[in-house]
């Protein structure tokens, strides 16, 4: 009996004489200051491994590497605080970090310069509280190098703004990178304007899902003039703002893993989402989907020179949802599976369309594909891969002075083709075979603007006796 006392008497006195070894301290910052300077923390020391630090409402500035287990910045105190990360310093918190606006009138800003880095091995959640209305700035910004790795995932929540408010809370550019491991929210819920901005030589890396909401009555915005990849899905939903939300994916990469869904609950809560920079490139490995019951309300526009590639199937839930292109943009099927190639318009939809100029048919499913209705075509169809079938229900549709190029044993019309109009000044081949068969059929030139011809290839053997 004494001897098993023994071990529990020794861990007593050991806690008793040695708090310090398992007590860890929150430690506040009293000034502006260096994070290095012991003036600044009400400890007298700087901050260690199994410290919570707490910023409320000063300007604190790091210049060396240091790790910390949880962070706090916020105005509660009723004045502005920033952390600013520079010179190549890496700040590492093992568990959560908070970034809060609470008060009227006082900004919070984390600011990335000159390779600073802030690593997050838990939850990175950034708060915009509806107490902060009137036109604070509650910002992160990332330039020159700075990165932020929110390693537990990522939570922004925009809460409220005043009128006057126009900073964009999330800030990249200058090679500055944030890179999400698990998912990124980003929800606004009513005031003025929430902005992502990805500028120029800057990324945005989320290796989990994207899922932008907007619940009030304001604008959520989301700008990539660069990088941005997103292994998962994109969601974008409004269910609150007739403002809307604006989705400009024009940069030189942007890479969706998953499906892109828009998504509007009600009338008069417009999505739009734009290619509108020369050679922007937007790849969506999944489904391209459109879910309202409303006309005007979700529209995707694809300006001079873009390209929409489309790994999945283009979706209008309810027949929905328009997509207007430039006479130079594409959009090009390029799934490893049989795709759904949507009517341009539904009956029943009297604006909403697909007004496609450039198709491109890249499917190396090596099976047939077939669209649900007719597809009316304004510029040219090229067929690089994939066997497509069509009936009289259910027909590409070249209009006046649209092209055909391409073509081949794999990649070809299985069915009628229909060609209003003209040839554009010179003969036009239709890449038209049957079963198996790849049997090109080439008419001349058509100069009459009123002329309709539709052509199909069938492989049947000739009447027995001739």
């Amino acid at each position: 009996m004494i001897h098993k006392g023994i071990p529990t008497l020794i861990t007593i006195l050991f806690c008793s004489i040695f708090p310090f070894i398992v007590q860890a301290d929150i430690i506040y910052a009293t000034q502006d200051g260096n994070w290095g300077e012991t003036d600044t923390w009400s400890s007298g020391s700087y901050p260690g491994l199994e410290d919570t630090v707490v910023i409320d409402g000063y300007h604190v500035y790091l210049n060396y590497d240091t790790t910390v287990k949880r962070l706090e910045l916020n105005n509660s105190a009723g004045r502005s605080a920033s952390l600013s990360l520079y010179l190549a310093s890496d700040l590492t918190v093992t568990g959560d970090f908070y970034m809060l606006g609470e008060t009227d009138g006082n900004d919070v800003k984390l600011a990335f310069f000159n390779y600073g880095t802030l690593i997050v091995q838990g939850l990175s959640n950034f708060q915009r509280q509806s107490s902060s209305i009137d036109n604070s700035i509650f910002t992160i910004y990332l330039r020159d190098v700075g990165q932020l790795k929110a390693e537990g995932g990522m939570l922004y929540e925009y809460h409220d703004a005043g009128t006057l408010e126009e900073e964009d809370e999330i800030q990249l550019s200058g090679f500055s990178k944030i890179t999400v491991t698990g998912d990124l929210r980003f929800l606004c819920h009513g005031g003025k304007r929430a902005s992502i901005r990805v500028g120029s030589n800057a990324s945005l890396i989320v290796n989990g899902s994207l899922d932008a909401q907007l619940t009030g009555d304001a604008q959520l915005r989301v700008i990539n003039n660069n990088r941005m990849e997103i292994s998962g899905n994109t969601l974008f939903t409004n269910s609150g703002g007739s403002s809307g939300i604006y989705a400009q994916m024009a940069g030189t990469s942007c890479k969706i893993g998953g499906k892109l869904s828009l998504n509007s609950t009600n009338v008069g809560l417009p999505i739009d989402l734009e290619q509108a920079v020369s050679g922007a490139q937007l790849e969506v490995a999944g489904d391209l989907e459109f879910n309202t019951d409303w006309e005007n309300t979700i529209n995707l526009s694809l300006g001079e020179m873009t390209t929409l590639l489309l790994g999945g199937n283009l979706v209008r839930t309810v027949g929905f949802g328009s997509m207007i292109m430039d006479r130079t943009a594409s959009l090009t099927f390029n799934g490893s599976v049989p795709q759904s190639i949507p009517e341009t318009r539904p009956s029943g939809n009297t604006t909403d369309s697909l007004h496609l100029t450039n198709l491109i048919f890249a499917n190396t499913s090596g099976s047939p594909m077939m669209p649900t209705g007719h597809v009316y075509l304004d510029r040219n169809l090229e067929l690089s891969g994939g066997i497509i079938q069509t009936d009289a229900d259910n027909l590409f549709i070249l209009k006046d002075s649209v092209g055909i190029s391409g073509g081949s044993s794999t990649a070809y019309i299985d069915g009628p083709i229909r060609k209003i109009g003209r040839t554009n000044g010179d003969s036009l081949v239709f890449h038209i075979g049957n079963q198996g068969f790849y049997a090109p059929f080439e008419i001349s030139r058509i100069s009459n603007p009123n002329s309709d011809y539709t052509v199909q290839y069938l492989s049947c053997p000739p009447p027995i006796g001739t």
